[in-house]
């Protein structure tokens, strides 16, 4: 039996490399699964937002798809807009505008992909509670 001293290289990069892959493979299990929003299958829901279900429809007209879900939770209002900001462009969704609204907490954020436009709605609510609406419309 060699040890790793004496193996030949090519076999202690093959032992190096089941290391890792085995590493790696803990690591993903251990992990939380993203969510997504059931209306909208590829649309993620931020880790601490629960899915309002109840308010929640999605429409195929013919110049495409009307949805509108809605999440509240405990999270602040400003890392909720930055969450969707930094994770929906990997998407596919492209930033066309992102504004505060007439309250503190407030954030309207646009995107647009392949002829539909979401805005989402951030907004600071009661007791430390954030709300966040997402409307798709055809473009």
């Amino acid at each position: 039996m060699t040890d790793a001293a004496t193996a030949s290289p090519a076999r202690r990069a093959a032992l190096w490399c089941g290391a890792l892959m085995l590493g790696l493979l803990v690591h993903m299990s251990s992990g939380r699964a993203a969510a997504y929003l059931s209306a909208v299958e590829d649309m993620p829901l931020m880790p601490g937002l629960t899915e309002q279900k109840d308010s929640s429809f999605m429409f195929d007209a013919p110049d495409g798809r009307i949805v509108r879900a809605g999440a509240r939770g405990q999270v602040a209002s400003s890392d909720a807009a930055a969450f969707y900001k930094s994770s929906l462009p990997a998407l596919g969704w492209t930033p066309t505008s992102a504004r505060s609204g007439p309250k503190a907490g407030e954030t309207r954020l646009t995107f647009a992909r392949e002829g539909e436009r979401l805005e989402i709605d951030v907004l600071a609510a009661k007791a430390g509670m954030t709300e966040v609406h997402f409307s798709i419309d055809p473009d």
